[in-house]
Protein backbone atom coordinates (compact mmCIF):
# COMPACT_ATOMS: atom_id res chain seq x y z
CA UNK A 1 0.00 0.00 0.00
CA UNK A 2 1.58 3.73 -1.23
CA UNK A 3 0.27 5.63 1.97
CA UNK A 4 -1.92 4.03 5.16
CA UNK A 5 -2.32 7.24 6.37
CA UNK A 6 -4.66 7.96 3.54
CA UNK A 7 -7.20 5.24 4.95
CA UNK A 8 -8.79 6.04 8.08
CA UNK A 9 -7.47 4.15 10.71
CA UNK A 10 -10.70 1.78 11.53
CA UNK A 11 -9.97 0.70 7.96
CA UNK A 12 -6.07 0.33 7.33
CA UNK A 13 -6.24 -3.53 9.10
CA UNK A 14 -8.29 -4.36 5.94
CA UNK A 15 -6.63 -3.21 3.18
CA UNK A 16 -3.25 -3.81 5.01
CA UNK A 17 -3.82 -7.10 3.99
CA UNK A 18 -4.49 -6.72 0.71
CA UNK A 19 -2.41 -6.50 -2.70
CA UNK A 20 -2.83 -2.43 -4.06
CA UNK A 21 -3.13 -2.16 -8.01
CA UNK A 22 -0.48 0.51 -8.46
CA UNK A 23 0.16 2.90 -12.11
CA UNK A 24 3.22 4.00 -13.39
CA UNK A 25 3.68 7.35 -11.64
CA UNK A 26 4.96 8.86 -14.73
CA UNK A 27 2.61 10.89 -17.30
CA UNK A 28 3.43 8.50 -19.83
CA UNK A 29 0.74 6.21 -18.03
CA UNK A 30 -2.55 6.16 -19.56
CA UNK A 31 -3.94 6.36 -16.37
CA UNK A 32 -1.65 8.99 -14.41
CA UNK A 33 -3.65 12.03 -14.77
CA UNK A 34 -7.61 10.67 -14.99
CA UNK A 35 -9.66 12.57 -12.69
CA UNK A 36 -11.13 9.40 -10.88
CA UNK A 37 -8.02 7.28 -10.07
CA UNK A 38 -4.96 9.16 -11.31
CA UNK A 39 -2.43 9.99 -9.07
CA UNK A 40 -1.26 12.87 -11.17
CA UNK A 41 -4.68 14.70 -11.31
CA UNK A 42 -4.38 17.97 -8.94
CA UNK A 43 -8.08 17.39 -7.79
CA UNK A 44 -9.63 14.09 -8.29
CA UNK A 45 -10.80 11.64 -6.65
CA UNK A 46 -7.74 9.27 -6.75
CA UNK A 47 -9.54 6.59 -6.18
CA UNK A 48 -7.22 3.29 -5.51
CA UNK A 49 -7.77 -0.35 -5.70
CA UNK A 50 -6.63 -3.15 -4.10
CA UNK A 51 -6.87 -7.04 -5.47
CA UNK A 52 -9.39 -9.38 -3.20
CA UNK A 53 -10.47 -12.91 -3.20
CA UNK A 54 -13.55 -11.85 -5.12
CA UNK A 55 -12.43 -9.25 -6.99
CA UNK A 56 -11.32 -5.97 -6.33
CA UNK A 57 -11.69 -2.97 -3.10
CA UNK A 58 -12.22 0.27 -4.51
CA UNK A 59 -12.50 2.42 -1.06
CA UNK A 60 -13.74 6.29 -1.84
CA UNK A 61 -13.21 9.08 0.78
CA UNK A 62 -14.54 12.51 -1.10
CA UNK A 63 -13.09 15.39 -0.02
CA UNK A 64 -15.41 18.62 1.74
CA UNK A 65 -14.23 20.46 -1.32
CA UNK A 66 -16.92 18.36 -3.03
CA UNK A 67 -19.53 19.06 -0.88
CA UNK A 68 -22.98 19.52 -2.57
CA UNK A 69 -25.93 19.83 0.30
CA UNK A 70 -23.87 20.48 3.67
CA UNK A 71 -22.74 17.55 5.07
CA UNK A 72 -23.29 15.19 1.99
CA UNK A 73 -21.17 14.42 -1.32
CA UNK A 74 -22.25 16.38 -4.27
CA UNK A 75 -24.15 13.76 -6.54
CA UNK A 76 -21.81 14.14 -9.83
CA UNK A 77 -18.83 13.24 -7.96
CA UNK A 78 -20.35 10.31 -6.36
CA UNK A 79 -21.59 9.08 -9.92
CA UNK A 80 -17.70 10.10 -10.77
CA UNK A 81 -16.46 8.23 -8.16
CA UNK A 82 -18.42 4.94 -8.69
CA UNK A 83 -17.75 4.28 -12.15
CA UNK A 84 -14.01 4.50 -11.51
CA UNK A 85 -14.19 1.52 -9.04
CA UNK A 86 -12.48 -0.53 -12.06
CA UNK A 87 -9.78 1.58 -13.60
CA UNK A 88 -9.18 -0.21 -16.94
CA UNK A 89 -12.64 -0.08 -18.54
CA UNK A 90 -13.95 3.52 -16.84
CA UNK A 91 -10.73 5.61 -18.17
CA UNK A 92 -10.77 6.52 -21.74
CA UNK A 93 -8.11 7.08 -23.59
CA UNK A 94 -7.61 9.14 -26.22
CA UNK A 95 -6.56 7.75 -29.85
CA UNK A 96 -6.48 4.39 -28.62
CA UNK A 97 -8.93 1.20 -30.38
CA UNK A 98 -8.35 -0.64 -26.64
CA UNK A 99 -7.48 -0.49 -23.16
CA UNK A 100 -4.05 -0.96 -22.09
CA UNK A 101 -4.43 -3.90 -19.90
CA UNK A 102 -5.64 -6.00 -22.97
Amino acid sequence: MTDPSLIPESLRGYFAALEEILHDSSDADAYHHCFGCGPGHPTGLRVRCFKTDAGVASPVWIAKSYEGPPGAAHGGIVAASSTRSSPAPSCAVPGASESPES
